[in-house]
């Protein structure tokens, strides 16, 4: 491909120019289109051994040369300001007047290298935009002049927001919560329902980002551009530059922990990482109200993810939510079950009676029925079989009948249920998470003062080797 690094005022002209010629080509085998970079813009450049009109030569050599040498006003608009480029697909002609400008000293070696670099850069800090009219597509391709054209802004060159009053309430009400998610995590919040996630020393989330932003260096006005088209222009990210990741398995957060200390050993020795325990309304909040380049993942509990999808869903008590996407070797979210309400037989009015699955919990003197969410299938029977014992008066089944539906669809769903504020939800978590939990909280209370002070301490360790890393030597902390 070649990069057609064109002044706006040419462009019109250039690509007629271009069509014509390319038209013509069969007609005049010595024509030759090619491009050269001269002051960091490309050239067109015709030549022709047949005898042409001379008007036409007139016109376009003053085109060319005008082309060729910019006036300074125009160089200052190509450096500083903005560029538009076209991407062309490359051919014969083009090569053979590269090698002629070269062999006649008006490019250098480098100069093709240092633009492509610095364009790359562009690309990756989201400075260029790029159009392509697809109308107009197939001619082009049928007179060879197919090209994408790019808008490189630079400096403080900023695109302006046309409708900030309507980007300001699309905003609000992407970005902040409304009643019924409010009430949601005020539910989500009660229920203390434990989830895992992998923090530094400071108690920070480990956030996951691509490499080329660790790579590319930055400068400040990329950085203020940055922070312009994400909160002014509202820019919409074809996928997350930043990941941050949650576990409901706290052995899966702590094989996570273990990876990244494996990978990446001298950040581990700095940042000391380990497994947090957090909460269900916390990740819940974050997904809602993050920015569209962070996104935060659910991770489910992938050996009872295992067991589902190869074991229980042949058991005749389960069957999944109309809503459930899977099939035979995947499914689609963290499982949830619910036990559903079945008909039985009283024994002493000889009745058939609805029973509904329920935990009642004592609550300001008062019990309060809730509606039960298991995590874990086992812990699901464990709970109907405790129920069965407590409800002798019914001929039970010996397994209920449970629905399978995924934690992140059903949240979705009581956010958009007007009457969630009278729904009681009671999350139960799993054995292994209770397990996990207890250990670490024995540890933490043993432990707790030293953290306070070592944290403390982490921070000026950290502070101090960076401060005389950056003064005495060039090369970036290693990872």
């Amino acid at each position: 491909m070649i990069l057609f690094n064109l002044t706006s005022m040419f462009i019109p002209h250039i690509l007629e120019n271009y069509s014509h010629i390319n038209s013509q080509h069969n007609k005049n085998t010595n024509i030759q289109i090619n491009k050269s970079l001269v002051n960091r813009s490309s050239v067109l450049y015709l030549s022709s051994n047949k005898n042409l009109n001379s008007s036409n030569i007139n016109s376009k050599d003053i085109l060319v040369q005008k082309f060729i040498y910019p006036n300074f006003f125009i160089k200052l608009i190509n450096r500083y300001w903005q560029e538009t480029i076209f991407l062309s697909i490359s051919n014969p002609l083009s090569d053979n007047y590269i090698s002629r400008l070269k062999s006649d000293g008006l490019i250098y070696k480098y100069q093709s290298k240092k633009f492509l670099l610095n364009f790359s850069k562009a690309l990756m800090t989201g400075r260029i935009d790029s159009s392509l009219n697809s109308s107009l597509l197939v001619s082009k391709v049928q007179s060879n002049s197919t090209y994408v054209k790019y808008i490189w802004r630079k400096g403080i060159n900023l695109s302006f927001p046309l409708n900030i009053l309507q980007d300001f309430f699309t905003y609000k009400k992407n970005n902040f919560l409304s009643k019924n998610q409010i009430i949601l995590i005020q539910k989500l919040k009660k229920n203390q329902f434990p989830i895992f996630t992998v923090v530094n020393g400071f108690n920070q989330i480990i956030i996951a980002e691509p490499s080329e932003e660790i790579i590319l260096n930055q400068s400040l006005i990329n950085k203020i551009y940055k922070w312009y088209t994400d909160f002014l222009l509202k820019k919409k990210y074809s996928q997350p530059l930043y990941e941050g990741l949650f576990f409901m398995n706290p052995y899966d957060a702590l094989e996570y922990s273990n990876f990244i200390k494996n990978k990446y050993p001298n950040s581990n020795k700095e940042n000391h990482l380990k497994v947090f325990s957090s909460r269900l309304d916390f990740y819940y909040k974050q997904v809602r109200t993050s920015l569209p380049k962070i996104q935060f993942r659910l991770i489910p509990d992938l050996q009872e993810l295992s067991q589902l999808i190869y074991k229980y869903r042949y058991y005749k008590n389960i069957y999944f939510h109309s809503s459930q996407k899977y099939n035979k070797d995947s499914f689609q979210g963290q499982p949830i079950y619910f036990i559903q309400p079945i008909f039985a037989i009283n024994k002493k009015t000889k009745k058939m009676d609805l029973i509904n699955f329920n935990y009642q919990l004592n609550e300001k003197h008062a019990m309060k029925q809730y509606e039960a969410i298991f995590i874990n299938y086992k812990t699901a029977v464990l709970a109907w079989k405790k129920f069965c014992h407590e409800s002798k008066d019914y001929n039970l089944p010996l397994n209920p009948k449970i629905m399978v539906y995924n934690l992140e669809d059903f949240l979705k769903t009581c956010e958009c249920n007007s009457q969630i504020k009278q729904r009681n939800l009671l999350f139960i978590p799993t054995k292994e998470s209770y397990k996990f939990m207890y250990k670490r909280k024995s540890e933490t209370f043993k432990n707790k003062i030293i953290q306070i002070f070592s944290s403390k301490i982490l921070f000026i360790k950290v502070f101090s080797k960076r401060l005389i890393w950056s003064l005495t030597s060039r090369q970036p902390i290693s990872w």
